[in-house]
């Protein structure tokens, strides 16, 4: 259940990240920084599968996680699908990360789509690659943002959240309204929202990545977006989330 968008630049892109779940389900640990065949990357940390759903490497590749819950029933033994970005995040281009995923053996984990972001695309929409399996083909996709993932009345979700952006996103796509897309929260209707409130689930996390030629950061949120104090959020994003990590 997660909510993910993002723009391009002629630099590089920005992308914006919901993370929702279970109110059981553990905290995860803030972003921590790795390193793996002289790659750096950064990622948090989900306690219970020991992988992630979003990172960044110096390289400027940000990789994100969705769960595809139109897909295949998962294996009663299935692996967790944070194992894969903790797989991929050390990968130096997109050729290696495919490589990478040719030799994995994709039965093992339940349905999923993974977005690829890159910097040094020559044709802005060759910036965001993505991938889906569905739990019997795996397949390229053409994205485009948002991308939505819910498990609950997921028709009704995807519907409500793409008119939120349409509506916020109307006279542009930037990061002022994307920050106000990934905070909005509808006190009638919070199960749809962005940043969603279920009595057994909510939005419990907000990882905002941004990617130019001068300098990689992600930023990490540990908490409800709409928390987020909006005149913080817009007017000083570098220094309000507890967790910032830059490569220069």
């Amino acid at each position: 259940m997660c909510t993910v968008s993002w723009f391009t630049t002629s630099t590089g892109y920005e992308l914006f990240f919901n993370r929702d779940e279970q109110r059981s389900r553990s905290d995860a640990l803030t972003p921590q920084v790795f390193q793996e065949n002289n790659v750096d990357y950064i990622m948090p940390i989900d306690p219970f599968g020991g992988g992630s759903w979003i990172s960044l490497n110096n390289n400027g590749i940000s990789l994100c996680l969705l769960n595809y819950y139109q897909g295949e029933t998962a294996p009663s033994n299935a692996l967790s699908r944070g194992l894969l970005i903790k797989k991929l995040a050390p990968c130096e281009h997109i050729d290696s990360i495919q490589e990478v995923l040719s030799n994995i053996e994709l039965s093992r984990f339940a349905a999923f789509t993974l977005l690829i972001f890159h910097a040094s695309g020559s044709v802005k929409n060759e910036r965001v690659y993505g991938f889906r399996w569905d739990g019997r083909t795996f397949e390229s996709i053409n994205p485009s943002s948002p991308m939505i993932s819910s498990s609950v009345d997921a028709d009704n979700v995807i519907e409500h959240r793409l008119s939120v952006y349409k509506e916020l996103t109307n006279s542009a796509v930037n990061r002022q309204t994307l920050n106000q897309f990934h905070q909005h929260h509808h006190s009638k209707l919070g199960h749809r929202s962005p940043c969603m409130h279920r009595q057994d689930a909510q939005t419990v996390s907000f990882t905002h990545i941004i990617v130019s030629n001068k300098n990689n950061s992600l930023h990490y949120f540990p908490g409800s977006p709409c928390q987020i104090k909006k005149h913080l959020a817009y007017d000083d994003p570098f220094h309000f989330y507890d967790n910032t990590h830059s490569y220069n």
